[in-house]
């Protein structure tokens, strides 16, 4: 039957397990029948040890062939990169509390929405479950006046709408609220992401720092969730660093102020989704971009020749749209170590608002020689490492992209028209 329905093996081999592995309903079976004396204690005996051997054996087989995070793969890039140029661009951003509110809302007031390119955003949060009870996905809806129906996420779903409200030809917002335990919660990502084709998600680190880089709030109940995220997200997903606080934290919203924004070129995927990033944000009239390109001082490997040229088109693609943009600016820097890395962050000191970098790179590259060995928080990468516990980027909020990507090898960059990275 299952090759008849093309079937993947693997799936049949689980199905089939499950549909033959015995559980409550065969034991309560084997009681009833010892119970009307058609077997005898022995017999019963032996079926029951049968039936825990049995599930035993057929688990780890299951759990081993069957990987239920299949459901949530794509057969096309997910990603702002590959976004067209005049689509809506469709965000989830995760919320934990409050204090992860601001940041968020001024990621999304940078992301530029515009009425070519509206801004759709889908916000979760999330409420951590306690007890057996069952977990809820439930969709919020706005209505007139205030509502106790929200529970905990009133004040955070209040704040988005009153964001949307003020963005209201431009932005859409769909507050959703995850009840779950903080095992499952990664689920409640995958499947909304997946639903509703987001291209990036908007995740809050779990840890938060004061300025000097000092640790000042840990949820290490989070830290599996985001890594979850990260290994199996249908789109591109980029971790929030929030370090300062709310009161410290300029509004790009403001005419009073010009936001600084700072993103960090090594090269690779992850570098180039931040660099399409960057370019969207580039559009905002309140923002000006920096963008900081490190290079090897010596000879590229034969094996990152693909890559380098991956990188050469994105960054000349992006030069040449944003030839005649005054507020943004490309600084070039070559670098022998990861020392040398290390000293152009420092560099940077505290003059921006707004850091980007890409999560993952060649850990083979000079570029990040010696920083492998100090990586602790594998999800924020080698660089975001830095950056994040670094005492010289004072309430400068961290963000780093990772991108999406699926079993298609080949990345292709198109520059459709002049608006594709603008």
């Amino acid at each position: 039957m299952s090759l008849f329905n093309k079937m993947p093996m693997r799936d049949a081999v689980s199905l089939s397990l499950i549909m033959n592995s015995q559980g409550a309903f065969e034991l309560g079976m084997f009681k009833m029948l010892k119970k009307d004396k058609k077997i005898d204690n022995e017999s019963f005996g032996i079926m029951c040890t049968g039936v825990m051997v049995l599930v035993g054996i057929i688990t780890p087989i299951i759990r081993y062939l069957f990987d239920p995070s299949k459901r949530y793969v794509v057969y096309r890039r997910r990603t702002v990169m590959h976004s067209r140029s005049e689509s809506d661009l469709r965000v989830l951003v995760c919320v934990h509390d409050q204090e992860d509110v601001p940041n968020a809302i001024n990621l999304l007031e940078a992301l530029n929405p515009t009425r070519r390119s509206h801004l759709i955003v889908y916000m979760l949060h999330f409420v951590e479950l306690f007890g057996r009870a069952n977990p809820q996905l439930i969709s919020q809806k706005f209505s007139r006046g205030r509502s106790s129906r929200f529970g905990p996420s009133e004040s955070i779903i209040n704040a988005f709408k009153y964001f949307g409200q003020s963005n209201r030809e431009i932005v859409t917002i769909y507050p959703f609220t995850a009840i779950s335990p903080p095992a499952s919660m990664h689920d409640d990502v995958y499947s909304l992401a997946l639903d509703k084709s987001t291209s990036l998600i908007l995740v809050p680190f779990h840890k938060r720092f004061h300025s000097n880089g000092v640790l000042s709030l840990s949820k290490n109940n989070l830290k599996l969730v985001n890594n979850h995220i990260l290994d199996k997200a249908p789109c591109s997903v980029a971790i929030v660093v929030n370090r300062g606080n709310s009161n410290t934290l300029r509004s790009i919203s403001t005419d009073l102020y010009c936001f600084q924004v700072a993103l960090v070129f090594l090269g690779g995927p992850d570098d180039r989704e931040a660099l399409f990033i960057g370019a969207r944000m580039s559009g905002h009239p309140n923002i000006n971009l920096t963008v900081i390109r490190l290079s090897e001082n010596g000879n590229v490997a034969s094996d990152d020749m693909e890559e380098r040229r991956l990188d050469c088109e994105a960054v000349i693609a992006f030069q040449g749209v944003m030839v005649d943009n005054y507020r943004v600016r490309f600084i070039e820097e070559v670098v022998k170590d990861g020392n040398g890395t290390v000293s152009v962050l420092r560099s940077m000191g505290n003059h921006f608002d707004l850091v980007m970098v890409g999560r993952r790179h060649n850990p083979y590259s000079v570029l990040v020689q010696g920083l492998v060995l100090w990586n602790e928080r594998t999800e924020l990468g080698e660089i975001g490492e830095v950056l994040s516990s670094s005492d010289f980027m004072e309430n400068a909020t961290i963000l780093v992209v990772q991108q999406h990507t699926n079993m298609v090898h080949e990345e292709t960059l198109v520059l459709r028209d002049s608006n594709t990275l603008a």
